[in-house]
């Protein structure tokens, strides 16, 4: 008889199994490593790009503002320059400020503002991000105006009364205008800027006052009948249509965010997000031969001595011919390894005494950084 054998039953021994599964774990591994490798460059690759595009649109609203520094009222910078502002908005004195800024800009010191294209406030932005501790900027202040339908100061006929001025011409006034209302010098020092709205025109030169920016005679400690004929009248621009003029703080605020602050409305509007600092120096002109030099927002273009409101101010002040610019951009999210040891550095160009090293911390050196160098002239100075 023939013995009858079973057929070897199909599949894969237990070291066949284990020897497959292992292969199958270590090419998984090696899937999963290359797609986050792929994953956190593709990462790296947003975040620098998103700061490029921020570096950009920083630079043109920059450069939009600033290089529009001081037109409407410089043309009459003799009544001006230097003039400290009263301004009211709804019912509630603007200017000079009663308190501090917003939570935006904490530390900036400046209460009374004083007429001028540009100025600079050092080291009054100390924003902290969360992440990584704080880091101190400069501040911009930039006042300027859009010229309506009349580009040129007015001169008062006669003193003003309570809700009227009279003007040689009031040619190119419009309702909703905001208009600039400067007395003459006073001595050596000049009197305060009254920031008010006309509310219609009428015949014989008389321009007609009202409106949210009018409070009557008197805002803050300066009154309208005060003021004196020969005073001129400056025509910044009209709300209404979309054209108000400019008198706003820029700076770094919280969350590296480079804010706008309207110093009459109040109200701050972020303008472009990932600034990690900024840094600013005066392009001036002291000798009027037309050769620009970098100097510091310190010693004798200190706040102080900008914000005298003084004919030595108003001197000054007419030297400033440009401003240079230096941002530090961040990339948004921390990586893993350090990526940039530092230090940062701004304006190497100009030696030690005028250039900015920025020293990384620790945790700040797991971010990508970008440098901005802007060098923008203030147009209405130049002459």
């Amino acid at each position: 008889m023939r013995t009858l054998r079973h057929p070897r039953s199909a599949g894969f021994s237990l070291v066949e199994l284990m020897v497959a599964m292992t292969i199958a774990v270590v090419v998984m591994l090696g899937i999963s490593e290359l797609m986050a490798t792929n994953e956190g460059q593709k990462r790296t690759t947003t975040a620098t790009n998103d700061i490029d595009q921020s570096a950009s649109y920083a630079a043109y609203a920059l450069d939009k503002v600033i290089r529009s520094a001081g037109s409407s009222f410089y043309q009459a910078n003799a009544f001006t320059l230097g003039c400290e502002i009263n301004a009211i908005d709804a019912g509630s004195t603007s200017l000079p400020l009663a308190s501090g800024f917003s939570s935006d800009f904490p530390n900036v010191t400046l209460t009374g503002v004083y007429l001028m294209p540009l100025l600079i406030l050092p080291g009054q932005s100390a924003a902290s991000d969360g992440s990584s501790g704080s880091h101190t900027s400069d501040v911009l202040v930039v006042m300027g105006g859009v010229n309506g339908n009349q580009p040129v100061p007015t001169s008062l006929l006669q003193s003003p009364t309570a809700n009227a001025l009279h003007l040689v011409s009031n040619v190119g006034y419009a309702n909703n205008d905001l208009v600039l209302v400067s007395d003459v010098a006073n001595g050596t020092n000049l009197s305060g800027c009254l920031l008010d709205q006309v509310s219609s025109v009428a015949t014989g030169g008389v321009v007609n006052l009202g409106g949210t920016y009018h409070a009557g005679d008197s805002i803050s400690t300066r009154t309208l009948s005060s003021m004196s004929a020969g005073g001129v009248v400056i025509d910044l621009g009209n709300e209404s249509n979309g054209a108000p003029p400019v008198f706003e703080l820029l700076g770094v605020g919280p969350d590296a965010t480079l804010d706008s602050y309207d110093l009459i409305t109040q109200q701050t509007t972020p303008v472009v997000n990932g600034v990690f600092e900024m840094h600013a120096l005066y392009g001036v002109d002291p000798t009027g031969n037309g050769t620009i030099q970098w100097v510091a927002p310190s010693g004798n273009y200190a706040v102080s001595k900008l914000d005298a409101g003084t004919t030595a101010a108003t001197q000054l002040i007419q030297t400033i011919k440009a401003v240079r610019l230096g941002l530090i951009l961040r990339t948004q999210l921390p990586e893993k390894a350090v990526v940039t040891p530092g230090p940062i550095t701004l304006f190497s160009d100009l030696g030690s005494s005028l250039s900015y090293s920025r020293v990384l911390s620790a945790s700040e050196q797991h971010y990508r950084y970008r440098t901005l160098d802007l060098t923008i002239p203030i147009q209405n100075t130049l002459q």
